[in-house]
């Protein structure tokens, strides 16, 4: 149950069940482990290193514990610990890409530069394409120009999203210059225009970020983490459009929040001239109001009636109520 509260973003409510395992069974693995990546959610680190000790006691969870605490000692900017920490889950999964990026980290940090090199090499062995080492490459050869050479080599289907997940994780650690240098290289779309709006200390700058990202286009535009949840709400408190609050509804629903999404998505009105706005309220709103539902799902056909998917979605839909000759 811990652990469902944690995928729904729910750290308290993860806390507090994994507490009442450990009433239980002070030494029981898993419920150290949640507890520990709970308390570390809500700023308690103490209590996060005390589950995630215990959690590396066991062998199940050895490596991902000293994993988890190689970032804690990381972010409290105790290096020495923090390599030790992630040396001790290699020694447990040798190929354990997280450790072996935080190791790497740590050696660069600690100005160690052939041992950093040296992570990096055994990282990228295992991992050729890995975004982590290839960015710190860039990084090491220093100028502008390795960035960008870095920045054209991520050619996937949905490029930012390679951006956005490393700029979460080094901002998980207390590295906001590597996470701001990483936003700034991704694709502008209007998910990573939130994130350097929020991540950025100057009002004017912000907000006129902000107002771009408001602008930008929300076709494939699927965020999903809960640090971009984090980025929605002070993006929702801080402009009146529609698009935000979109987005983090789209959040919530990824993580079955279905009231907090139907809330959200309700914020919107009826102002989106985006056909897949409508169609996703409608997903939401199926099982609460089938006629708002319908009605949402006939304004998607009318705003885009080349979509052949809403047209599949209409069909699908008067087939469950009988209605054969409309289907």
């Amino acid at each position: 149950l811990a652990l469902l509260r944690l995928l729904a973003m729910d750290s308290q409510g993860a806390f507090d069940l994994a507490r009442k395992a450990l009433a239980i069974d002070t030494y029981d693995p898993a419920a150290n482990y949640y507890y520990g990546l709970a308390a570390r959610r809500l700023g308690r680190l103490d209590d996060a290193r005390d589950g995630v000790e215990v959690a590396a006691q066991s062998a199940e969870l050895r490596g991902a514990a000293w994993t988890e605490l190689a970032k804690l000692a990381l972010r409290a900017g105790d290096l020495a610990r923090a390599a030790a920490d992630a040396e001790r889950s290699l020694d447990f999964n040798t190929r354990n890409l997280e450790a072996r990026q935080l190791l790497a980290l740590v050696h660069r940090l600690r100005g160690r530069g052939a041992e950093a090199r040296a992570a990096l090499d055994a990282l990228l062995a295992l991992d050729p394409l890995s975004p982590f080492g290839r960015f710190e490459k860039a990084r090491a050869e220093g100028g502008e120009a390795a960035l960008r050479g870095f920045a054209a080599g991520v050619r996937n289907e949905m490029p930012q999203e390679t951006f956005l997940e490393l700029a979460a994780w080094y901002h998980d650690l207390g590295r906001v210059a590597e996470s701001a240098h990483l936003l700034e290289l991704a694709p502008p779309t209007a998910e990573v225009l939130n994130w350097r709006a929020r991540r950025e200390a100057r009002d004017a700058e912000a907000t006129a970020l902000l107002q771009k990202a408001d602008e930008a286009s929300p076709e494939r535009v699927f965020p999903f983490r809960p640090e971009s949840a984090e980025v929605l709400r002070w993006a929702t408190s801080r402009s009146s459009s529609w698009r935000p609050r979109y987005y983090l509804g789209l959040v919530h629903w990824g993580v079955d929040n279905l009231d907090e999404a139907r809330r959200l998505f309700d914020e919107c009105g009826d102002a989106p001239e985006y056909a897949p706005f409508y169609a996703a309220r409608a997903l939401v709103f199926e099982g609460v109001s089938r006629e708002r539902s319908m009605a949402d799902l006939e304004r998607a056909a009318r705003l885009d009636p080349a979509q052949w998917r809403f047209g599949r979605m209409l069909a699908a839909r008067r087939l469950r109520q009988g209605a054969v000759a409309a289907a």
